[in-house]
């Protein structure tokens, strides 16, 4: 097998330390399933170009390997501690900015995202039994659920993101945490290879409200797991009675990509018609300021930003503020 050609020496494949990452994914989901990822990605990260690339790599460049004293993946604030790296660390993380998904804690080093995550984890990770599954994170972002999950004993986590500079973030978390039990990729869900049905739980966090095809995304999500496996999906939805379905005619919350916020029993019935034979809503929370911040490692707009100034109870297009429920399927 060969190693992608990328177009530059700062190119993707050399970004996300493809070789590794697929060595990591044939260690833990098999030689097979690893060889059609490559089939994959190779033509498309030798043919991929992006403007920060050599910005991005040169910041991985600054961090060597440390030695990890203490690596700590069950926690609210995944933590590292290694010998004092913070000037270079420092200075990454800034390249690397808006960092949306955490909190970390790298060294000394608390490294408080946009979101509080954690929130989102506790929401429904004691109701999975962890030890020995295979997870399939989708829409990673920066790897914060898939650290979790290797960290709360899943045997093996792949996350799949298709942005880089959240593949850029995992990278030098990566870096950091060196955890054998994770991998992740800039692939989109429709790029997975479906064969064999690999994976035991499958996370879908802030994914499906992103879809043009909501019941394509479940009908894609209910491919990849094994019979009897679990499906976690988190969204946005509106607090409305029976199937009901707000569709936006521009934005929701200032994001142009919104296209679906279905009521709860509107998306327990989106997940019974894509096959899922029991639905179960286990959570239903408003999204609040505890959750989505500012930050300093953001230095953009937040959730405040997209509430009607007047009526936090909207957002300032008028729509329902954001309020978000957890699924989990079978």
């Amino acid at each position: 097998m060969t190693t992608p050609n990328a177009s530059s020496d700062f190119g993707a494949a050399r970004l996300i330390d493809f070789e590794r990452q697929l060595r990591r994914v044939e260690n833990g989901l098999g030689a097979a399933f690893a060889e059609a990822l490559r089939c994959v990605l190779e033509p498309a990260l030798a043919k991929q170009q992006h403007g920060d690339f050599a910005r991005w790599s040169n910041a991985l460049e600054s961090v060597p390997w440390p030695t990890a004293r203490v690596v700590e993946l069950n926690c609210e604030a995944p933590r590292v501690e290694f010998e004092a790296l913070t000037p270079a660390l420092n200075g990454a993380l800034e390249s690397l900015m808006p960092w949306r998904k955490g909190p970390s804690q790298l060294g000394a080093l608390n490294l408080q995202a946009e979101w509080n995550s954690a929130l989102k984890w506790e929401r429904f990770a004691s109701r999975i039994e962890w030890p020995g599954l295979r997870v399939l994170d989708v829409g990673a972002g920066n790897g914060y659920f898939t650290l979790r999950a290797a960290g709360a004993g899943a045997a093996f986590t792949l996350g799949i993101d298709p942005g880089w500079l959240s593949n850029a973030q995992w990278a030098l978390l990566q870096r950091l945490f060196q955890c054998e039990q994770a991998a992740l990729l800039p692939m989109r869900l429709a790029d997975l290879p479906v064969k064999g049905e690999p994976f035991d739980v499958v996370l879908s966090m802030g994914v499906i409200y992103h879809q043009r095809d909501p019941l394509g995304h479940l009908a894609n999500l209910r491919q990849l797991l094994r019979p009897g496996g679990q499906l976690v999906l988190e969204t946005l939805v509106i607090d409305e009675p029976g199937s009901t379905c707000l569709v936006p005619a521009d934005r929701y919350a200032s994001m142009r990509n919104v296209w679906f916020l279905p009521s709860p029993t509107c998306a327990r019935n989106w997940l019974l018609r894509c096959g899922f034979a029991h639905a179960e809503m286990v959570d239903l929370t408003p999204t609040t300021a505890a959750e989505q911040r500012p930050s300093p490692w953001l230095r953009a707009p937040s959730l405040a930003d997209f509430l009607d100034p007047t009526n936090p109870k909207l957002t300032i297009e008028g729509h329902p503020a954001p309020l978000r429920a957890v699924f989990l399927a079978r």
